[in-house]
Formats: C-alpha cells, structure tokens, sequence
C-alpha cells in the first residue's frame, strides 16, 4: 500500500501528526473501553449523594471491615488506616473505592455487591464524590461536608 519512503515523508511533513491530533479530537473521553464518559450521564434526579446513597452502601458493604470503629482482629484484614465510614475518608479513598469497587470488582471481598449497586455506586462516585475533590467535571453537586 505505502512504501517507508511516502510514510516518512509523510510524519516529515506532519500529516500524520495532524491525522493523530484529528483522531484524537474524534474520541470521547472514556479512559478505555466502554465507561461512561467522565462528566456526563449526570442527570438522575435526585442525584444520588452521600446522604442518599452513598452513606447507606457503604453500610452495607464496605464499614464492617472498613470503619474506625473496628478493631484490628475484626477487619477481615483490612487495614487499619482505611476507613469509610465518614464523609472525610470517603473523599480520601474515592479513587481506591472506585478501582477496587467499580473497575475491577475485588470489593467487596464476598462479592455480595449485586451489578445494579456496582453501576450506582460508580455514577455517585464520577457525579458527586470526584467532582467535589475537584477531579472530574460533573454536572450536580450533592454531596456532605
């Protein structure tokens, strides 16, 4: 089809580089693979916030090994220094949350988290939680203080 000679000329000349760029321009903003798109899919109503949603699944699944109130022997080996059941740790474990709950699904360890949970838990982290550490661009702004 092209021989080495066009494509060099070709990245000499910066079409390609500006084919690349184009392509790029082209895509959404999907980390890879079929996600969501960060910052959009934002439109439930009410949208879901730590008060709603975020304190009771977190009850649910995660303080019974992840809470301060646990004792070492109790965690299920969890460690000790992270906890979820303040709004605070919330913020400062969003990230892991959503890596270990959402995108590779090894949390909870039981794996009692049915799909449904999964997928809302993942829409109150992109809407609410992200945004509010200044992450993600969402379009609500529930959340607690």
């Amino acid at each position: 089809m092209f021989d080495r000679t066009t494509l060099g000329a070709w990245f000499r000349r910066g079409l390609v580089g500006a084919g690349l760029v184009c392509l790029a321009a082209a895509c959404d903003d999907h980390i890879v693979g079929s996600a969501v798109p960060i910052g959009t899919g934002c439109t439930r109503d009410p949208p879901l916030t730590y008060e709603n949603f975020g304190k009771g699944i977190l009850d649910r699944h995660c303080d019974g090994c992840h809470s301060d109130f646990i004792r070492e022997n109790q965690r299920g080996g969890a460690p000790l220094d992270v906890n979820l059941n303040k709004w605070e740790y919330v913020l400062q474990w969003a990230d892991q949350i959503q890596v270990d709950a959402v995108d590779k699904l090894t949390m909870p360890p039981t794996g009692m988290m049915i799909p449904l949970e999964r997928q809302m838990l993942g829409e109150w982290l992109r809407c609410d939680v992200l945004p509010q550490k200044g992450e993600v661009q969402g379009t609500t702004g529930g959340g607690s203080s």
